[in-house]
């Protein structure tokens, strides 16, 4: 897997972003990867860069209980067969 980039570095306009999470494209055939721009200066886009980071993991901890909790549903649903 490859590694997470923790140093920020601007894009050719100035402007420091992070790319996390995926999306589809228009096609809806391929994958892309949304840009959260974080600001031009960087002691604030510091701070956006990790309170986006907790955000995504928050989000990410939220489906995984979802996706949990959505499949101890379902099989508790389907009545045991008797034999």
């Amino acid at each position: 897997m490859p590694k997470r980039r923790t140093d920020l570095k601007p894009d050719k306009n100035g402007r420091y972003f992070r790319q996390l999470g995926w999306k589809m494209a228009a096609d809806f055939t391929t994958r892309i990867q949304p840009e959260f721009y974080l600001g031009r200066v960087l002691e604030p886009a510091q701070v956006a860069y990790h309170r986006l980071g907790l955000l995504w993991d928050a989000t990410l901890a939220c489906t995984a209980a979802k996706r949990t909790r959505a499949y101890t549903l379902q099989s508790a649903a389907i009545p045991p067969q008797r034999f």
